[in-house]
């Protein structure tokens, strides 16, 4: 994005603070270009990059930070759940997938064996959200975490202790289900051999039946 905004070859304009050059020797600057738009700005706006400080500089602090604020409010670039890489995508993803086990669960499969996937899936779904939980509360390297205020941490890993604790009853719930599907298919196999057995001593029954009347018409004709 940054070679977008200011491709090679473009004039911009440089200004400094107390520090021209960090301890890498790259140059401190903010960045104007032809129009004096700030670039360190547009890209924090455009949710990109985060406010930083690096020795006393911090001229254009504020103005960075602001242009972050908004992007984080609309959900921009690195605040986006909609790009797969960025940390509120991956906690929202995870979410979805539990949101996506309930509504199963609310309409429960007439087959165990599905019911007991779906109980795996809630145990994979766990194991994803604590992954996404530690990694939030780790502080972990990286851009995609350095811009997650202590606010966005607090509200990511709620929604990942809700996930998580919604995963678990689903795991249970799916287990139940599973049980109470078996065990009315067992009774129904039951009641199934029953009437059979019903239905065969009924058929000898009139059969026997048959014969004692087929036997006394027999009887009469030889008395007769």
């Amino acid at each position: 994005r940054l070679a977008a905004l200011i491709p090679v070859g473009s004039t911009v304009d440089l200004s400094y603070d107390d520090e021209r050059v960090d301890g890498w020797g790259r140059t401190l600057a903010g960045v104007h270009d032809t129009g004096g738009r700030l670039v360190n700005a547009e890209l924090a706006r455009e949710g990109l990059g985060t406010a930083m400080v690096v020795g006393g500089n911090d001229r254009y602090l504020d103005e960075v930070t602001e242009a972050q604020e908004e992007a984080r409010a609309a959900g921009r670039g690195l605040y986006a759940t909609t790009v797969s890489c960025t940390v509120p995508a991956q906690v929202e993803r995870a979410r979805g997938t539990v949101a996506g086990l309930a509504q199963r669960a609310s309409s429960p499969s007439p087959d165990p064996a599905q019911l007991d996937a779906a109980g795996r899936e809630a145990v994979d779904a766990l194991t994803v959200l604590a992954g996404l939980d530690a990694d939030v509360r780790a502080h972990r390297a990286g851009v995609a975490w350095a811009v997650l205020s202590e606010l966005d941490r607090a509200r990511l890993t709620g929604v990942l202790d809700t996930a998580s604790d919604d995963a678990r009853t689903l795991q249970v719930r799916f287990a139940e289900q599973a049980s109470d599907v078996r065990e009315a298919q067992r009774l129904a196999a039951e009641q199934a051999e029953r009437d059979r057995v019903a239905r065969e001593e009924a058929a000898r029954a009139e059969a026997r039946a048959a014969e004692l009347v087929s036997q006394d018409a027999q009887m009469a004709a030889a008395s007769a």
